[in-house]
């Protein structure tokens, strides 16, 4: 399944200023997959940017060290411009595994939240979500 962003109006956000992106790279991966749905990073970062002017690009995930194919990716994110923060994957005691990463992105936002164009409460809403 693709989605087809120039015919979609609410993807257009208009002027936007400074941008700073957060991806959340794991919950984005998983929903994703569950949607079957392949995602152009590259494209997804124009539409998150609109005609503003990038910031910062961050992805947030965590990894596995034993993962070839995902040092891969997150070598193809940094050379794309991506900030890649990661955390090595811990096992949970029912099999889960989560890097946890929730307080680093807060942080992030936080300490980028004076250098964007409005207040990060409102940065952090699309349009379609206000």
């Amino acid at each position: 399944m693709q989605f087809d962003t120039t015919t979609s109006s609410s993807w257009q956000f208009g002027h936007r200023g400074r941008v700073a992106v957060f991806i959340d790279g794991n919950n984005l991966f998983h929903a994703a997959r569950f949607h079957n749905i392949d995602i152009d990073y590259n494209k997804l970062l124009r539409v998150m940017m609109g005609d503003g002017r990038l910031l910062r690009a961050f992805f947030y995930t965590g990894v596995d060290a034993g993962a070839e194919r995902q040092q891969g990716f997150l070598l193809w994110m940094r050379r794309n411009g991506f900030r890649v923060v990661q955390k090595e994957l811990k096992t949970f005691y029912d099999g889960t595994r989560k890097a946890n990463l929730d307080v680093e992105i807060a942080v992030d936002m936080l300490s980028l939240a004076g250098r964007c164009l409005y207040p990060a409460t409102k940065t952090l809403f699309t349009p379609s979500t206000r």
